[in-house]
């Protein structure tokens, strides 16, 4: 991203979260998001929190809020499973998150995303026992960002083919700092319900949008525009809601990144 910013990127810049994975921030990109004020959704993964010392996330914390940058997270997921009928694995997603939990506090983040692991391939024939469980997890993890940081918890549509499962979560653990974060690459590759149709059932409660692209069969992660998604009802639905939904690029390649910043201050001058 270290290039001269054209009008496009740089109006997109202001109110776009760019998702980077935290190993990679310190390694190659923590110089550009210094020089350009990148607003970041940090991607804490399993390695990164087991081998991290917290006084690195602590100075790239103070940084940011340095430089009065937005920080977003997002939580760990490969692997995790908060509604695991095994209580093992169970236990081990737990803590996990609660691991990630006393990171997250450290940079009082916007917004903290986290996948809810159903597959309806996995556990459709132990739905209530599933949703249980899972209901449990993600409001313990919900409580207790409420108590230390700013953050709503977004949970994150990832293998569900409609919002059902996401919304039963939200009205069983019902809670105020709880909301959704819409992802349209994995709308478009893995659910089969239109896009359109995702942004009216969840509404009012989305607190994040990820806006990456694909072909429509696998999730690729491409810049907005270099696939087959309509973007439309999504720009039109931010239009009716400037500044309550937070919009982060999830193109995973600095050519991407680029080129959806260009693609995101075409489309959305403004808001």
């Amino acid at each position: 991203m270290d290039r001269p910013l054209v009008d496009d990127r740089q109006k997109a810049l202001a109110f776009v979260q760019v998702s980077i994975p935290y190993r990679r921030l310190s390694k190659e990109f923590l110089p550009i998001v210094t020089k350009r004020r990148v607003n970041v959704e940090l991607g804490l993964d399993a390695g990164v929190l087991d081998g991290t010392p917290l006084s690195d996330f602590r100075e790239k914390a103070a940084l940011f809020g340095k430089l009065g940058l937005n920080v977003t997270l997002h939580a760990p997921f490969l692997d995790l499973s908060p509604g695991a009928l095994d209580p093992a694995i169970l236990d081990a997603t737990r803590e996990r998150l609660r691991q990630f939990a006393g990171v997250a506090r450290l940079f009082d983040p916007l917004c903290v995303v986290c996948h809810t692991g159903w597959d309806a391939r996995h556990h459709g024939f132990a739905e209530k026992e599933w949703l249980a469980t899972a209901e449990a997890t993600l409001r313990k993890l919900t409580e207790s960002l409420a108590e230390t940081t700013r953050a709503y918890v977004a949970l994150e549509n990832v293998y569900e083919r409609t919002p059902r499962i996401l919304i039963e979560l939200s009205r069983r653990i019902a809670h105020k700092r709880l909301g959704f974060c819409l992802d349209t690459g994995h709308v478009k590759a893995f659910s089969g319900t239109p896009l359109v149709e995702w942004l009216a059932a969840l509404g009012p409660k989305i607190r994040e949008v990820h806006i990456h692209d694909n072909g429509g069969q696998d999730d690729e992660h491409l810049a907005p525009g270099e696939g087959v998604i309509d973007f439309a009802p999504l720009f039109d639905f931010l239009r009716q809601r400037p500044g309550k939904v937070i919009l982060t690029l999830e193109a995973h390649s600095e050519a991407g990144v680029m080129a959806g910043l260009d693609y995101i201050g075409r489309h959305l001058p403004g808001i």
